[in-house]
């Protein structure tokens, strides 16, 4: 989920689709944020019901949107992809919860949360190292196909 972030700039530079700079930046974080809501409204009841197996399908979907958004020629294209991978990953804390209150006692939920938390941060922050030193080296699409 990190690497749209990452190459954005180089999406909106990219003169094969001149996009209309920061007004596509705007409204493409303003889709990622609409499309992780509307994720959470449809996921939540389906985690609820299914539990951490959400991640068995939303995983394969999120890697053919990542792959549909490196493939993107259009703006539209462009946000399709991106809402459609907000949308994968919008229930993965769910399940997570879903997977903890299955896994230990409620006297270690605290510290439980505190790792997901912890670890899903650390592991951003070293994705969004890791591909901005990609990004000096590659294109934004390659980015997204190995991705």
């Amino acid at each position: 989920m990190a690497a749209p972030v990452v190459v954005l700039p180089a999406i909106i530079q990219d003169p094969a689709l001149a996009l209309p700079g920061a007004s596509f930046a705007a409204v493409f974080n303003a889709a990622g944020s609409a499309a992780n809501a509307a994720g959470k409204a449809l996921t939540g009841p389906l985690i609820d019901s299914i539990g951490a197996l959400y991640l068995l399908g939303a995983m394969p979907l999120l890697a053919l949107s990542t792959i549909a958004l490196a493939a993107a020629t259009t703006k539209g294209a462009l946000l399709a992809a991106w809402a459609a991978m907000t949308v994968c990953m919008s229930g993965s804390w769910a399940a997570e919860s879903k997977c903890v209150a299955r896994l230990f006692a409620p006297e270690q939920y605290a510290g439980c949360f505190a790792m997901l938390a912890a670890g899903g941060r650390l592991a951003s922050m070293g994705a969004k190292i890791a591909l901005g030193v990609l990004r000096a080296t590659t294109t934004w699409r390659s980015i997204l196909y190995v991705g």
